[in-house]
Order: C-alpha cells, then structure tokens, then sequence
C-alpha cells in the first residue's frame, strides 16, 4: 500500500491599487479540497486493507522480551478460551484475506506442519496467539496457510560496542541516564503488565492497541533508549 503525500505550494503575491477597489463578490467554487485530492493523478485507491493487531505474549516460554511479567494468564483455561473465540469472531468481520503471524520466514515450513495438522485435528492449539488467534482466524476463514512475516535486521554497529550492557548499567550512578530509563521502563512494563489480570483479554488488546499506548511505547523504546545512551556516551555531541 503506497502512502499519499500531498505537499501544498502556496505563492503569494501582493497587488497594490492607487484607488479604492469595490468589495470582490463571493465566488463559488465547484471543487472541495477533498475532492481534488481524490481526483489526483498517481494517486490509486489503495487496493489492500491492513489489521495490526498488537497482543501480549500468550505463551511467555517464548518471549524473548527483557520484561517478564511475574504471573502468567492461563490462556488455555475455559476463561480465557471463551474471550478467545469472542476475538476472533470479531475479527472474522474484517473478512481477512490474508493472515501474519510473528515469526521468521525460514519458520514457515514448521507453521505450515502444524496448521495443517491443526485443521485434520491430529495437532492442539498451544498457548502462543499466533495459534490461538492467527490458527484459529486462518481456519474460520478456510484459509489454506499462514505467514510468517517477522524481520530481525542486523544491528548498527555503534549499538555493540558496549559488549555487557548489564555490567554497564551497574556500573552508572542513580542519577545517570541509564538509570533513569530504567527505572521508568520498570514501572511502564510493571503498570501494563498488572492491568492485563483486571481486564478482559478484548479490553486489554484495545488498551495495548490504544494511540496512547504507541506513544509510551515509543518512549520507552530503542529511540530513546539510544538517545539516552548517547547523552552519556557522547555528552558533547548532545
């Protein structure tokens, strides 16, 4: 899906008059503003919709996080299963033609094993939401397979140069910055992590899912974990 930029030039030129004009008469134009972004050239209606669906790790065996919450749900309790099926009933509705689950391309094969299995009823469903959402979805949608979309890419180089960030985070004073951020991204994980055992599993994916929740994410994400470090790295370039 390509974005649409639109950039508006404005020119603007000044007249001068050595009389009095008579007032100009309100002229009425045909097009909208709207419209004329519509009717652009090289501007296509986008042919394919996304859904990004932002969840918790169902199955923290598997979560490769720095944060680990202290109590695990019981995704797989009659509970949990039920607001399950609720989910994915709902998300039926967006008529997926197409679903991704978070895991690398060269994982595909063994997710393809396991859904087909899955479908002739020789494989359960395990705790992860990639198969109690993603499975569960592609199946009531007679989807055939899944994809695996996830991408790692190498890291910038300048981020390795600190070979033991758990030494060097001991090693900073209380009020370094480091410190700081440490302290706030505790208290960030540990204030999301506890509101998800006083909500329902649809309300908690609508608060994780929430504008507000993107932007504390990116708060404490690796942005401004790197700008942090380069403050006390680097405080003369700061």
């Amino acid at each position: 899906m390509k974005n649409k930029i639109i950039c508006l030039f404005c020119s603007l030129i000044i007249l001068t008059w050595s009389q009095a004009q008579t007032p100009a008469v309100p002229v009425t134009y045909e097009l909208s503003y709207s419209q004329a972004i519509k009717n652009l050239p090289g501007s296509p209606i986008p042919h394919h919709k996304v859904l990004i669906l932002g969840s918790p790790h169902f199955d923290l065996s598997n979560n490769a996080s720095d944060w680990k919450p202290k109590t695990e749900l019981d995704m797989l309790g009659s509970k949990k299963q039920r607001e399950i099926e609720q989910i994915v009933l709902q998300l039926k509705t967006f008529n997926p033609t197409r679903i991704c689950i978070e895991w690398l391309p060269e994982m595909d094969s063994l997710f393809q094993k396991r859904y087909q299995d899955y479908l002739t009823g020789t494989w359960q469903l395990k705790a992860g939401e990639y198969y109690q959402v993603g499975f569960r979805l592609a199946k009531m949608m007679g989807h055939k397979k899944l994809f695996c979309i996830d991408n790692k890419p190498k890291q910038p180089e300048s981020l390795l140069e600190i070979d033991d960030w758990e030494q060097y985070k001991a090693q900073q004073s209380e009020a370094s910055e480091m410190a700081t951020f440490d302290s706030l991204n505790e208290r960030f994980n540990h204030y999301v992590d506890s509101v998800q055992y006083l909500m329902s599993l649809k309300n908690y994916l609508q608060f994780v899912n929430s504008e507000e929740m993107k932007w504390q994410e990116k708060e404490f994400g690796l942005p401004a974990l790197c700008m942090r470090a380069t403050k006390v790295l680097m405080p003369e370039q700061t």
